[in-house]
């Protein structure tokens, strides 16, 4: 059993009502699975998912939401001279929190807790809205001390970077990047200003940024994730050059008819190439390259051996701690 959450007051003052918890047992139990991740960090591979969430009252009068979970049986798998780790489980379900709606407004998210004051905060919203006025905020709330600030860049209708990463077919992509010209030039200078701005902001030379940038189509939504800082920050906005992003959906093509991928996460390698990370099928299935998924597992066994809570669950309004029973086993030397 696993301790999502509770009525508690916590490290940041705030607490969820009995209403709220209701209504993330109820997202949990729905048809579409929460998958379950290592602290918060969007970059590693989900181990598991979360099922079977109820309230329950602990003896201090404290509601708390609780829920089981299963960890994936992970399977080596060689494709066309690739190898792969294919997780499946007989209990999974397709995964809940994929963006499908491509008519969004764009929007960049957060975490508010990552300034010191109010004023601080205000100063960033106010240059991210001269950068692009029909950018929306919002936040995401991590709630986990040790994590890298994440940042978090959907891009919607106004951005011409959605017609390339869409998966609409190999020549229609072609056209499109022949076609863009100035505009999507504009369009290139206000996202590269929108993460130097925000690596600025939250980052350092030392102290990274987890970049997400999400384009959501109405088959596939595509991530392209990296930890960027500021000595590297031009390798990155570099690497979302249209002749770049046209590979990546080509590749993004290829998953999706190999794994009936509905989410692809891509990031850059040592050779600042776009390379998959890890996808999620239609089936509930998680597939993706060992060395990223064996990063994720040395992570996860350091945290357990800390004593400290090392999973979290995501596709949530919150992307709340899990206190798992894996600490247990861990002491008892599983």
């Amino acid at each position: 059993m696993n301790i999502l959450t509770s009525t508690s007051i916590d490290s940041d003052g705030e607490s969820l009502s009995i209403e709220e918890l209701e209504n993330m047992r109820d997202t949990v139990n729905g048809e579409n699975a929460l998958r379950l991740g290592v602290m918060h960090n969007p970059i590693f591979p989900p181990i598991g998912q979360l099922y079977n969430a109820r309230l329950k009252e602990n003896e201090d009068g404290i509601t708390l939401l609780v829920a089981d979970d299963f960890k994936y049986n992970e399977t080596v798998s060689e494709i066309d001279g690739e190898e792969y780790i294919i997780c499946t489980h007989e209990k999974s379900k397709s995964f809940a929190g994929i963006r499908r709606d491509s008519n969004l407004d764009s929007i960049l998210l957060f975490d508010y807790f990552d300034f010191k004051n109010e004023n601080d905060k205000k100063k960033f919203e106010r240059d991210l809205m001269e950068i692009h006025n029909e950018l929306s905020l919002g936040r995401h709330i991590q709630k986990a001390e040790w994590n890298d600030p994440q940042v978090i860049i959907t891009l919607g209708q106004y951005f011409l970077f959605y017609n390339i990463l869409k998966p609409i077919g190999k020549a229609f992509i072609n056209k499109i990047v022949e076609d863009l010209g100035e505009d999507f030039f504009q369009q290139y200078l206000k996202l590269k200003n929108l993460i130097i701005r925000s690596v600025n902001e939250f980052g350092s030379n030392d102290k990274p940024v987890i970049m997400v940038i999400q384009i959501p189509s109405e088959n596939l939504e595509i991530e392209l994730a990296h930890k960027v800082q500021l000595k590297n920050i031009d390798e990155y906005v570099n690497s979302l050059q249209p002749e770049i992003l046209k590979e990546v959906s080509q590749k993004a093509l290829y998953y999706e008819e190999l794994f009936e991928a509905e989410k692809i996460q891509f990031v850059l390698d040592d050779e600042n190439k776009w390379v998959l990370n890890y996808l999620l099928s239609s089936e509930g299935k998680v597939v993706g390259k060992p060395k990223f998924f064996n990063e994720r597992n040395k992570v996860y066994k350091k945290m357990l051996k800390q004593d400290k809570i090392g999973l979290s669950y995501g596709a949530s309004s919150r992307n709340i701690e899990v206190e798992s029973s894996d600490k247990k086993q861990n002491e008892n030397g599983d």
